[in-house]
This record gives structure tokens, C-alpha cells and sequence, in this order.
């Protein structure tokens, strides 16, 4: 019989709060933005201090969690809510993925507002012009 070599480990993995991306909970972290939105009136500054709220006692942003909302809103057709959380979470720094932005133009695309997606497809095309997906280049076509 041969015997695996290998490194022995301890059992007891070392946890950093500072690294932890607890994917577990974001689901319900994400239906509850999602009703805390639906309850709020259509003001960019009620949304806004609302999701501001929202992630203030968190340790870190919770991209997770708000990327899985957003899909959420995109799913149910909420798209002046997935508009405002989408301006939101890139307004903070964070998310402003491949993923987001087509979000984002697409939800410009249902509500008509096809100026504000030129916009937007214009900022995105000047920070990004190196990374922008065949998908995205489609999305602003059909538009």
C-alpha cells in the first residue's frame, strides 16, 4: 500500500472578519433590501439614505448581497428600483461589473430612457474601453 503525502492541517481554519465573504446569508440579506426598496417612495435621496442605512453596520460593503437584489429586481421587472440600486452601489465604489452595467442598460431600455443608457454607455466605454463584453457592445446596439 502507498502511503499520500501530503501537509497535515490542523482542522481549525483561521478566520479574518476583515476577509469574510459570507455568501450563506446574502440571500436573505437581499430579499430584505429588496423589501426595505419596495416600501420606499420613487426620491433618489428616500433610496439612497435608506440603503445608506442599510449597509451602515456592515464591516464591509455587501456586493453580494446587492448583486443578487438587483437580479432579483431584474427578474421581477422593478426597474426604476434596480436603476436607483445599480446607480447607487457603483456612487459607492463597488460592483460596477460587466454584470451591473448590463443590468443597468437594460433597465434604461425598459423604462425608456434610451438618452440616459447613451450616457451611461458612454462613461462606461471611456473607463472600461479595454473590458467591455461582446455581451454589453450587443445589449447598447439593441437599444
Amino acid at each position: 500500500m502507498e502511503k499520500k503525502k501530503g501537509k497535515k492541517t490542523t482542522g481549525k481554519k483561521e478566520h479574518h472578519l476583515w476577509k469574510s465573504r459570507d455568501s450563506a446569508q446574502s440571500g436573505q440579506k437581499a430579499l430584505a433590501l429588496v423589501r426595505t426598496v419596495y416600501k420606499l417612495p420613487n426620491e433618489k435621496e428616500a433610496v439612497y439614505g435608506a440603503l445608506d442605512k442599510w449597509t451602515a453596520w456592515e464591516t464591509e460593503f455587501p456586493v453580494i448581497a446587492v448583486s443578487k437584489a438587483l437580479k432579483i429586481l431584474r427578474k421581477r421587472g422593478h426597474w426604476v428600483r434596480a436603476i436607483q440600486v445599480a446607480k447607487w452601489m457603483i456612487s459607492k465604489g463597488q460592483g460596477a461589473t460587466m454584470g451591473t452595467y448590463d443590468t443597468l442598460l437594460l433597465a434604461f431600455d425598459m423604462d425608456k430612457r434610451v438618452d440616459v443608457a447613451e450616457s451611461s454607455w458612454n462613461m462606461i466605454i471611456h473607463a472600461h474601453i479595454r473590458s467591455v463584453s461582446k455581451r454589453l457592445f450587443s445589449r447598447m446596439i439593441s437599444l
